[in-house]
């Protein structure tokens, strides 16, 4: 018979195709099939002709000829095991077991054995259940690849595509804008702001700066040396002339270009001297040492020699230069910069007792007047008539001859420095001084081992407490005060940035100083310099 639905070839026997398990007869009646799984036997006598009659259609087959069976045990009806059989038998394919009083069918044994039509519609089941999986499973995976591609697409004309092709129902309204430009200077850098107000604008551009507009204003700053790099012309005056271009836009609006020209005037070059600060300064040493900040690529004249290979690349500039014997001294800075006037700075130099009528008094060592032991020596000169005066402990009095010419000896009281204060003077009531600074030389191992901690605002209350006490400060260079023959500067030892704890630091060794530089100190202290408890440096360390 031939399967209608997958056309293959069955046996007469199948009820269902042995491919694809589809039925192929209808279904036996209940009534009918239960006959047909029963043979009758009314008695012995005529199962013996059952017997027989297999032998007969089976004549090869091995069937004793007598069969012992319990008469009483035989049923009218004898069951055929067919539980598992959905079709017809055929006589020819039935054997006979007279020792079991069973039928069996070869037929049915091979086609359970090969493939049984429910275990195979099962397995099929189970294969198109696993292909609607997986075409689910590339259904799923396919939306999700395109809803990515749809995502990066969109953001790809809202970025790119939309701001360079703006709708033609967009960019419909007009910004209006006006400008002013005012000179000014921060932290002595010349610059110019540029105001920008408007109502409706959003955003500004100029020179590559961008700025938001908050409540209809903004400002733009630019430094004047960037713009004399694009000043246009020179006018008659001197002024240079700038024209800048001004992009104003919002969202939904045209974009507005714009120009803004105005007059640059040249203003001096950039200079900051550091030390020393004042126009007019007193030299208590005899050399001098200028200290300036000025743009690295400015030409630097000193009284007309050019300095310009001293400045450094942040634009500092330090000369030392030795005195005259003149009373004063004058010397000229010149400072040239490109788009800048030329800037001159003068400062006059007085020698210390120099200008004086009064009485004369120098010393013959260099201070700090160093010694190794408790006595320091000390020889000057100073007027014959003159009495000397040392507010510190002497081991004898001033010896002087007919010429001026003195010798005293001092005590020092602690390793390190000790400061005192030498007095000439006459009976007419002049007189002159002279602070001087005697050392009693050490190690450096056994200076640092005796500092103590340094207790600010003690010391700050009482300008007497633990003088002569070397410590350890800690701190942060807050302003250079002089840089001739001695350093002088303050330090921040403050460990709280909304406070300041300075300290009066004086060092005769070599040290480049910077301000905001970190310093670690260990020094005699001192009295007070003003507010500020005072430190005879001994030893500094850059942290």
């Amino acid at each position: 018979m031939k399967c209608p639905i997958c056309g293959t070839y069955n046996n007469d026997y199948h009820i269902y195709c042995y491919y694809c398990g589809t039925k192929l007869l209808d279904k036996v009646s209940t009534e009918d099939k239960h006959k047909s799984n029963y043979v009758q036997a009314d008695s012995l006598d005529d199962l013996n002709l059952i017997h027989k009659s297999f032998e007969q259609m089976n004549p090869d087959t091995n069937i004793e000829k007598e069969i012992p069976i319990d008469a009483q045990h035989i049923e009218k009806e004898i069951p055929i095991d067919t539980q598992h059989m959905d079709y017809m038998l055929d006589d020819s394919d039935i054997e006979y077991d007279p020792d079991q009083l069973t039928f069996h069918d070869n037929h049915m044994e091979s086609s359970l054995e090969e493939a049984p039509p429910l275990k195979r519609k099962a397995k099929k089941a189970k294969e198109m259940e696993d292909k609607s999986l997986k075409l689910l499973i590339k259904i799923c995976t396919t939306i999700i690849i395109i809803s990515i591609l749809l995502f990066a697409g969109l953001i790809f004309y809202d970025k790119v595509i939309r701001s360079r092709f703006p709708s033609p129902l967009e960019n419909t309204s007009d910004i209006s804008a006006s400008y002013s430009v005012i000179q000014d200077t921060i932290d002595g850098i010349p610059i110019h702001r540029i105001i920008i107000k408007s109502d409706t604008g959003e955003e500004v551009n100029i020179l590559d700066k961008t700025a938001k507009i908050v409540d209809g204003e903004t400002e733009i700053i630019i430094e004047d040396k960037e713009l004399m790099t694009i000043a246009e012309e020179l006018t008659s005056d001197e002024d240079m002339k700038v024209t800048l271009d001004v992009t104003v836009t919002a969202t939904g609006a045209k974009t507005k270009l714009d120009k803004i020209s105005f007059h640059l005037a040249p203003r001096a070059a950039p200079l900051t001297m550091i030390h020393p600060k004042t126009e007019e300064y007193i030299a208590e040493d005899d050399s001098l040492t200028l200290l300036m900040e000025v743009t690295p690529e400015s030409k630097v004249l000193i009284n007309n020699d050019n300095f310009s290979d001293m400045v450094t690349k942040e634009g500092k500039l330090e000369k030392t230069f030795e005195l005259s014997e003149q009373l004063e001294q004058t010397f000229e800075i010149k400072v040239v910069t490109k788009g800048f006037k030329d800037n001159i700075h003068t400062i006059t130099v007085k020698r210390a007792n120099k200008d004086r009528a009064g009485i004369p008094l120098t010393i013959d060592q260099k201070q700090p007047i160093v010694s190794n032991e408790e006595w320091v020596k000390l020889t000057g000169n100073t007027s014959p008539e003159a009495k000397l005066n040392l507010d510190i402990e002497l081991r004898q009095e001033p010896k002087m001859d007919k010429e001026g010419n003195f010798t005293i000896f001092a005590k020092t009281a602690n390793i390190g420095y000790t400061p005192c204060t030498l007095t000439s003077s006459l009976e007419s009531g002049e007189t002159t001084s002279l602070e001087l600074i005697l050392e009693r030389a050490t190690t450096e191992a056994e200076y640092t081992s005796k500092a103590w901690e340094f207790t600010y605002n003690d010391m700050v209350r009482d300008q007497s407490l633990h003088n002569g006490t070397i410590f350890l400060l800690a701190g942060k260079i807050s302003d250079i005060i002089s840089l001739d023959g001695k350093y002088a500067f303050t330090i921040d030892i403050s460990t709280d940035d909304s406070t300041e704890q300075l300290v009066y630091i004086e060092y005769w060794g070599n040290i480049k100083l910077e301000k905001n530089q970190a310093l670690k100190i260990f020094g005699n202290r001192w009295g007070n310099e003003g507010d500020m408890p005072k430190v005879l440096a001994k030893f500094i360390y850059k942290i």
